[in-house]
């Protein structure tokens, strides 16, 4: 794969996210709005300081009720509509798992990444959900790779980039603020060993947790490296 032309390698990662694209609309307003969905819809269907009312006694911080709000006054208030929103979320996460798996280890990696990614479990489930965990699973991947670029090349911009990045994943989920406190420097010194490690750990880890919005980037980025390890050398 890695003597394979650029435009070769663009076809296939064209290829994996039309798939994504299809495996997620299909069907996509077939099925019906459950509660929390439903919480969603009417809590983004808020004025903007309204929002920010019912976000300060809720257990989820106001960003995706925002983003859902813009995009309601875009494109209106069908399921589909909704719905597509996450869509794109997830296909915006597909893509930086691609350069995840790719900066870490090389193209063939960040490829089946792509591919492994696009047909978790988790993402076919949450990406056809008007929720929030569409838009932190995207968060959550940006937030690797932007601090991957930092580490590699530190720059005044990566490094905004990052924060940024950061800032706007608590304010996605509180949760994931535990994920910095708690996990960051351990997440640091995966990034940095990761192609050394026993990466079965490492995932053993993520599925203990159980977390909805760490397991897909987890698992697209190692189950290349998983396989390399069975000696198949496809990674």
């Amino acid at each position: 794969m890695q003597g394979e032309s650029p435009h070769v390698i663009r076809l296939i990662i064209l290829a994996v996210l039309l798939l994504n694209t299809l495996l997620l609309i299909n069907d996509l307003d077939s099925f019906g709005i459950w509660a929390d969905e439903g919480y969603q819809i009417v809590t983004s269907g808020y004025t903007l300081p309204e929002i920010t009312r019912e976000a300060a006694g809720d257990v989820h911080p106001p960003l995706s009720y925002y983003v859902l709000h813009v995009w309601r006054q875009l494109t209106g208030d069908s399921f589909f509509a909704m719905r597509y929103l996450s869509v794109l979320f997830i296909l915006l996460a597909t893509a930086t798992v691609y350069r995840i798996g790719q900066d870490l280890f090389n193209t063939t990696t960040g490829l089946l990444a792509e591919l492994f990614f696009t047909t978790h479990d988790l993402v076919l489930v949450r990406g056809r959900e008007i929720r929030l965990y569409p838009q932190a699973i995207f968060l959550v991947a940006l937030v690797i790779w932007c601090y991957w670029q930092f580490y590699q090349h530190p720059s005044r911009g990566r490094g905004i980039a990052f924060v940024l990045s950061s800032a706007t994943l608590i304010y996605t989920h509180y949760w994931l603020l535990g994920w910095f406190s708690a996990d960051w420097s351990g997440i640091a010194c995966t990034l940095d060993v990761l192609p050394a490690l026993a990466t079965s750990e490492i995932v053993w880890l993520c599925i203990h947790r159980n977390h909805c919005t760490l397991c897909p980037v987890a698992a697209g980025i190692i189950r290349p490296r998983l396989l390399n390890r069975t000696g198949l050398g496809i990674a």
